[in-house]
């Protein structure tokens, strides 16, 4: 994550189903004090794109299926 530029104390965006990669993703900001949202894989285009802005978030972690959105 520091090789993506993120600091402690930023945002980033999860948007993918659960998996040992996202977990394993999730423990990793924990620990370098990245603050991450985890966003509905089932909500609308529009409400996911507020909740981007609305954070402010820094990046956006998505599993390729979501690459669409």
């Amino acid at each position: 994550m520091a090789a993506a530029g993120l600091k402690k104390g930023e945002t980033v965006v999860i948007l993918s189903q659960v998996s040992p990669y996202i977990i394993a993703f999730m423990i990793a900001c924990l620990r370098l004090g990245i603050i991450y949202v985890p966003l509905n894989v089932f909500a609308p285009a529009s409400w996911l794109n507020n909740v981007i802005r609305k954070c402010n978030a820094r990046g956006i972690v998505y599993d390729e299926k979501f690459s669409q959105v």
